[in-house]
């Protein structure tokens, strides 16, 4: 059985290649986290994820203040696997609230939202109850 007090957007952190393109000041500036994890869905005793992955290519003259505020924000372009259930070997470690709601956002945004609603309330009771 996987952590109890899991909910939608709980996150695990996949070390990626280093981001490319800065190569003066901002040489090993990256965020720390580009590919890993997503919790999605809660069903009985089971945990499905997606994987995720940053996209962070920026261009024009602007690039690198962009990067910068992206990077501080977690506001990055997230592309995310099909759905499956999360394997014993794995691990949903991560910590940063931010980067958390930011995957949850980007993920929700064109799914069916009274199916995630759903979801997500039916969590949140189990959660709180008595």
């Amino acid at each position: 059985m996987h952590n109890i007090n899991m909910i939608i957007g709980s996150f695990g952190v996949t070390r990626g290649a280093a981001l490319r393109g800065f190569e003066d000041e901002c040489v090993g500036n990256s965020p720390e986290a580009i590919e890993g994890i997503v919790v999605t869905r809660l069903e009985d005793q089971k945990v499905f994820v997606c994987d995720w992955h940053i996209n962070a290519h920026f261009e024009g003259s602007g690039a690198l203040e962009q990067f910068e505020e992206a990077k501080n924000s977690q506001n990055f372009d997230y592309t995310f696997s099909g759905e499956r259930e999360l394997q014993k070997d794995e691990s949903l470690d991560g910590t940063d609230p931010v980067l958390m709601n930011q995957l949850r956002k980007h993920y929700l945004v064109g799914q069916p939202q009274g199916s995630n609603m759903d979801r997500l309330k039916q969590v949140i009771s189990k959660r709180f109850k008595h």
